[in-house]
């Protein structure tokens, strides 16, 4: 399993997820456990979009080099790679299924 350094800061309420190794890669929730989980979520969408695209996805820098500001905490995220198989739908496709076209009425058609 991959793992990405990540830099955590906040406060009750409010904490933000940045990667260092991956620009513009992050995450926020209201609870250290939430930003956490949310910077999970952000990982795979980033390295799984860069893929998509043909973009190289940096490898993760050791944990030693990457310096942590006074008021951040070096974390580490894991990189779950979860296959998605291709019968399930995207997870941004709607839930409800398209409407079926009808077949218009004949004008002459029995109306009982």
């Amino acid at each position: 399993m991959t793992i990405y350094p990540a830099l955590v800061d906040g406060e009750e309420g409010a904490y933000g997820v940045v990667f260092p190794d991956l620009p513009g890669c992050v995450a926020m929730g209201h609870t250290m456990d939430e930003a956490l989980a949310h910077a999970e979520a952000a990982l795979l969408d980033y390295v799984r979009e860069m893929e998509k695209s043909g973009w190289p996805v940096a490898p993760p820098s050791p944990s030693e080099d990457i310096e942590a500001p006074s008021d951040a905490a070096l974390v580490s995220v894991p990189l779950a790679r979860i296959p998605i198989p291709s019968d399930r739908p995207s997870p941004s496709a709607s839930p409800h299924p398209a409407p079926t076209a009808r077949t218009p009425r004949s004008p002459h058609a029995d109306s009982r």
